[in-house]
């Protein structure tokens, strides 16, 4: 049996599952490894730099205190309201499932881009 542990602190490292992921990336646990966070993932958070493929990495929880670095799915301006993307990814448009993610803190000019974002702790799906 598995040992559980309580952290205080905004990340934690995990074992990544058979794909390489990039940093600021929204990941999910599945079947105990992490992989990239879908549109629908309610994920874990991101994370921190990039993690090979069936390597530890760490991941910023969702829960952190402060804000997160996340990759933008397209343009994003300072003030949007930030939802889930597919791909690991976030947008400001909230498509259905989608969840609600944070606040842009700073913008993205395209696609690929990281952006800065105030997490706000809202687990509902977008309708």
């Amino acid at each position: 049996m598995a040992t559980a542990q309580r952290i205080n602190d905004s990340a934690k490292t995990f074992l990544n599952g058979t794909a390489a992921l990039p940093a600021n990336t929204r990941v999910a646990l599945v079947l105990g490894v992490l992989a990239i966070g879908g549109l629908t993932a309610n994920d874990i958070g991101v994370t921190e730099y990039r993690i090979e493929a069936n390597q530890h990495g760490t991941v910023r929880l969702r829960n952190t205190q402060g804000t997160v670095i996340a990759t933008a799915s397209k343009a994003i301006a300072v003030g949007d309201t930030i939802y889930t993307a597919a791909g690991g990814a976030v947008s400001n448009v909230g498509a259905t499932g989608s969840f609600l993610y944070g606040r842009a803190l700073t913008a993205a000019a395209a696609a690929g881009e990281a952006l800065e974002i105030m997490p706000l702790f809202v687990n509902v799906a977008h309708a």
